[in-house]
Parts: C-alpha cells; structure tokens; sequence
C-alpha cells in the first residue's frame, strides 16, 4: 500500500538525538518509506550548545534507528548568520538531491516554541504536525550532562540506549 509521503524530511541539531526524536522518526514510518533527516549547526567548532560534530550525530542517529523500515538519509547543513534565506536553499537542495521532481514531500515537526519558526520556511512542502511526545528538550539533557555529577541515571531514561552509551563514552 503506497504511503502518504515519497519522502519526509525532519529538520533539527539534535544535540543530543534524544526519545522524543526518535519517536518522531517512528511515526515517520506511518507515512513514508524515505526520510530525510537534515542536522543543523554542522561544521561548527564544539560548544556547550552545539557539543557534537555533525558525523557523532549521524552515529547517534543512525544507531537509535537502526532496524526501522525506513530509508534514512541524514544529511549535514551549516548555519548562516543572519541570513535564514540561504540556509533554507541549501535544506531545499539537500532535498532535491535525495527526491524527484514530482514527489509528495513533506516536512515533519513539533513547533514547540519561537525556535521552530523553520517549519513555516518551506510551503511547498506540507507540514505533518507531531503534538508533543513528552516535555523534553535537548537543552536540559545537556544542562543535565555537562554538570559535574551529572544524574545519568534520567540520561539514560530519555535518550536512546546507543546514544546513551555515546554520551558514556564521550564524557570520558
């Protein structure tokens, strides 16, 4: 049976990819058999708000998701200052790499604050709403991760065993 989408496309830094992304990408699977996962902040220098390169992503992505019936396809994309145009083009031509002219594309998300307003940057694209999973945010697993006695216990209950055992391996 055809599904909805040719293709999905997922937008996020994922940093880290944690259960709520991932339950994303398993709904996903309802709807398309290609999704195409574009990882923001890429090819930046580590910081406390972007602390992994854009390949750990891929891993941690990749490994979470391994066994879904699903052709994945994570693709790296740079931030451009001030300039939100050019990096919604370089999203748009990430997809056509991945698509054919004439297939249903849609983009999939949660907007859950001012900082989704990225959603709304690609109208030829129909927007699949997903409610929020649970109140989770990478922002906290970081905040959470980077404290000296860090709770890895609440780590590895919100985030995918495989990125829970990155994260492990990371901190040392």
């Amino acid at each position: 049976m055809p599904k909805q989408y040719d293709t999905l496309v997922l937008i996020g830094r994922f940093q880290p990819f944690h259960n709520a992304h991932c339950e994303i990408v398993k709904r996903a699977t309802a709807l398309t058999n290609r999704l195409i996962i574009v990882t923001g902040s890429a090819h930046q220098p580590r910081t406390y708000k972007n602390p992994f390169t854009s390949r750990e992503r891929e891993q941690m992505i990749r490994e979470a998701t391994r066994g879904l019936s699903l052709n994945i396809t994570v693709a790296a994309n740079t931030d451009t200052i001030y300039n939100d145009q050019a990096w919604a083009v370089r999203v748009q031509q990430i997809v056509a790499r991945h698509t054919q002219p004439g297939e249903r594309v849609g983009i999939i998300g949660h907007k859950k604050d001012d900082s989704s307003f990225y959603l709304d940057m690609f109208p030829q694209w129909e927007y699949v709403d997903v409610e929020s999973i649970e109140p989770l945010s990478a922002v906290n697993i970081r905040d959470l991760y980077f404290k000296r006695d860090a709770n890895m216990n609440f780590i590895k209950g919100v985030v995918p065993r495989t990125t829970y055992e990155f994260l492990a391996s990371f901190s040392t």
